[in-house]
């Protein structure tokens, strides 16, 4: 059975009910021709370790990896994508939950639109008791949306894209910006000429951790000023543009120190005006 679609999941210290339920969301799907590579980035998890054996042995379409050493995500999405055999590439993680059609329907997807590379979808969030949560954030689906708000946030669900692996080569894969490495490809990507949607449909679970709602805001605002310097001081690509007008921006720390107001405020990569 040729295979279609590789997914690839890293898992650090995730909770054991979670990883089950992540893992086996993506084995049942209704597409079969899959191949799961998985990557246990932490070698002294021997719980972790044997559930994964467990679920390799029984099912051959996973490809089992054990780092010898932690060795970070950014690691191991870009050795997945080494791993992979197929030209399409989903990601999940690990804690969260696609719905059994989500590969199909993004699969369908790129096939019927040649012009766009990765697609993402819609997600509800949930408890840690898999509790349907009432906020929930909608992405904009269209190409001419997603350019007008990506410089100011991220608008796509890591764990629910799907892209050609082609194109992600072509520009180098991931990046190692913590927390940020999903947000550097996808404006890579747009910066290349490439074409990114969002499917208007809910097809992820994603998972919200008690701890992680206090820290957002910290974690965003930290996020993001080290996406700015890094972007400052790398240029990200040669036809990258930034609107550095004295009467508008300095870059004195203050400017920074502006992120304390939402997501992402500041990106400086103005793909609007390429």
């Amino acid at each position: 059975m040729d295979k279609k679609i590789s997914v690839i999941m890293s898992a650090y210290n995730e909770n054991i009910e979670w990883f089950e339920k992540s893992l086996i969301s993506i084995l049942n799907q209704t597409i079969k021709e899959i191949e799961v590579i998985l990557i246990i980035d932490n070698p002294n998890n021997i719980e972790l370790i044997n559930i994964a054996k467990k679920y390799s042995q029984k099912d051959n379409r996973i490809k089992l990896l054990i780092n010898k050493e932690n060795k970070g995500l950014v690691y191991c999405l870009n050795k997945g994508l080494e791993m992979s055999t197929t030209d399409i590439i989903a990601r999940m993680d690990s804690d969260d939950i696609s719905e059994l059609n989500r590969l199909k329907i993004q699969l369908d997807y790129l096939n019927n639109y040649h012009n766009c590379v990765l697609c993402g979808t819609q997600a509800i969030f949930i408890d840690e008791n898999d509790n349907i949560l009432k906020q929930r954030d909608i992405v904009p689906n269209k190409f001419k949306d997603i350019k007008k708000v990506i410089k100011y946030r991220n608008v796509f669900y890591h764990p629910s894209i799907m892209f050609r692996k082609k194109n992600i080569i072509d520009i180098g894969g991931y990046r190692d910006i913590k927390y940020a490495e999903d947000y550097d490809l996808i404006t890579r990507l747009i910066l290349s000429g490439k074409e990114v949607h969002n499917i208007n449909k809910v097809l992820l679970k994603y998972r919200i951790r008690n701890n992680s709602i206090t820290q957002s805001n910290d974690n965003i605002q930290k996020n993001s000023e080290k996406y700015i310097k890094y972007n400052l001081k790398n240029n990200i690509i040669d036809n990258t543009k930034f609107f550095l007008c004295k009467d508008k921006f300095t870059l004195k720390d203050k400017i920074i120190r502006k992120l304390d107001r939402g997501i992402y405020k500041l990106n400086l990569i103005l793909i609007g005006e390429k």
